[in-house]
This record gives C-alpha cells, sequence and structure tokens, in this order.
C-alpha cells in the first residue's frame, strides 16, 4: 500500500509536472503567436512604406521624363519655326528676285517694242 500511494503520488506529481508543461507551452504558444502578429503588422507596414516610396519615385521619374520630352519638343518646334522663318524670307527674296527680273525684262520689252516702232516710223520717213 505505501508502494501504491508512493507510486500515486508518484503519478499525480508528474501529472502536475505535465499539466504545467502543458501550461508553459501554451503560452509559449500565445506568445509566439503574438510576436508573430506584431512582426507580421511591421511587414506590412513596411511593405506599403516601401510600395508607396516606389510609387513616388516612379512618379517623380515619369513627371521627370515628361518634362524632359516636354523640353525636347519645345526646342525641336522652335527649330522648325526657326527654319519655316528663314525659308519664308528666303522665299520672299527669290519672289522679289524674280518679280525685279519680270520687270526689267518688261521694260527691256517695252523699249525694245519702243526702238522698233521708232524704226518703223523712220523706215515710213526715209520711204
Amino acid at each position: 500500500e505505501i508502494k501504491q500511494q508512493v507510486t500515486m503520488q508518484a503519478a499525480s506529481a508528474k501529472e502536475a509536472a505535465a499539466k504545467e508543461l502543458l501550461e508553459a507551452t501554451r503560452r509559449h504558444e500565445e506568445e509566439l503567436r503574438q510576436r508573430e502578429a506584431v512582426l507580421e503588422e511591421g511587414f506590412v507596414a513596411e511593405k506599403e512604406r516601401l510600395l508607396e516610396d516606389c510609387r513616388q519615385q516612379m512618379q517623380e521619374e515619369r513627371s521627370d521624363l515628361l518634362n524632359r520630352v516636354k523640353a525636347r519638343e519645345d526646342r525641336v518646334s522652335a527649330q522648325i519655326s526657326k527654319c519655316q522663318r528663314k525659308s519664308e524670307v528666303e522665299l520672299e527674296r527669290r519672289l522679289a528676285l524674280i518679280s525685279a527680273q519680270e520687270k526689267s525684262a518688261q521694260e527691256t520689252l517695252r523699249q525694245r517694242q519702243q526702238i522698233q516702232q521708232q524704226a518703223q516710223e523712220i523706215q515710213q520717213l526715209q520711204q
């Protein structure tokens, strides 16, 4: 009976130790779950912050590229306008030259006709 009592006490002690160990394990698991939840929240927050930083950087780069494209378009447009103005000035110069040549040709023709007419009049007078 003493042996049985000692065995029962040992079994009770083992059962109590097992219950304490089980409870300690549950507490430890709960602590781990809480730490994991905190880490997960931190990870999600860090991920969102990094994504926002990336979005912001991409927006800035896009804006910079758009500004550079606009500046290039403005330079090209200015160069085209400059070339068009030069072409217009050259065209006006050539048209003025052609007009002057045409007037000169008309004056030469008028003088030639006048000379021919005078020559005819002289011929008629000589006959």
